[in-house]
């Protein structure tokens, strides 16, 4: 009977023990946020380079193959083929509005945009990356 209360009470002690707010206030180490990332140079580095990623991604982006074809399907240098539904709708002019690859292309865009004003947003407040926003950023003026 005594080896009883005493087994209770070694684990009364070891859950009321566990039970502290701070176990439970943990970063993830597989997830980087926004108060883990921005903090030095190489961060603007690798945020600036995630923009141009964006730009010439071959199906979201600007500068990506899809865009390239689109934009030279509408002129007279070469014709689109029949196979491919969505692109011939957007070199006869004819675009609806559930052509994925267009939304694909305007997806890009605004994945470029948020990125550059995280850069900035962030990117102005690294104290020690002033002389940094200027070449990588391009708008800083001191």
């Amino acid at each position: 009977m005594k080896n009883r209360y005493i087994f209770l009470f070694i684990i009364s002690v070891v859950l009321l023990g566990g039970c502290k707010k701070s176990y439970l206030e943990l970063d993830n180490p597989n997830n980087t946020t926004t108060a883990s990332f921005w903090k030095t140079a190489d961060d603007l580095k690798a945020g600036v380079a995630t923009i141009y990623s964006a730009m010439v991604d071959d199906y979201n982006g600007h500068y990506g193959t899809v865009n390239w074809e689109m934009t030279e399907s509408k002129t007279e240098n070469f014709d689109e083929r029949f196979d491919v539904r969505t692109r011939y709708e957007i070199s006869t002019f004819a675009n609806k509005i559930d052509n994925d690859v267009s939304q694909s292309l305007y997806f890009g865009a605004y994945v470029g945009i948020f990125r550059s004003n995280q850069c900035i947003q962030y990117g102005e407040k690294m104290d020690r990356c002033v002389q940094f926003l200027g070449v990588f950023i391009g708008r800083y003026g001191a």
